[in-house]
């Protein structure tokens, strides 16, 4: 799927927000530079072209009391990606244009991968909060949380935060 410059990524996110950072430019170099002085910061200070962040919520009637109702349990994802967004002047050399088209598509095709993980196994939550009892609930739901933090470091290792997938600029 090709991503016009001048629209949006949202599309590759359906179940997530998408927050852009703008950059400016009329070189590689210059894009380069805006996204390794503007792109997000993870939670171990380094910073990236894009981010993913995830958050999973839960709750149950009676939540820290006892009797509580862990069958009623509901649990919740918020998923926001933050991309970088450049719009080329009119006389922006073609070749640049390209080259940062199928950048974006690559860098989107990768941080889809995270949005995805998350959305088809935040349930995983669900699953822990209900084989457990009233008072080890939350503390199952948060160890739930581990295996998908693991996934998103894996899955970057193996990706080389999207580089073998094409997300390399310049």
């Amino acid at each position: 799927m090709i991503i016009n410059q001048w629209q949006p990524v949202n599309h590759y996110f359906p179940s997530a927000t998408v927050l852009y950072y703008e950059i400016t430019g009329s070189t590689a170099e210059d894009l380069r530079a805006q996204m390794d002085f503007l792109g997000p910061i993870d939670d171990n200070g380094h910073r990236y072209d894009a981010l993913t962040r995830w958050f999973i919520r839960w709750y149950w009637p009676g939540f820290g009391q006892s009797p509580c109702e862990l069958d009623k349990a509901t649990v919740s994802y918020e998923v926001k990606v933050i991309f970088p967004r450049w719009i080329p002047l009119k006389d922006a050399l073609p070749k640049l244009v390209a080259q940062w088209d199928d950048y974006i598509n690559a860098l989107a095709e990768h941080e889809k991968g995270h949005v995805d993980y998350i959305v088809k196994n935040y349930q995983s939550v669900t699953v822990a909060i209900k084989n457990a009892n009233c008072h080890t609930a939350d503390s199952a739901a948060h160890a739930a949380l581990v295996p998908l933090r693991k996934h998103d470091d894996e899955y970057d290792a193996i990706t080389d935060h999207g580089k073998t997938q094409g997300a390399r600029f310049p």
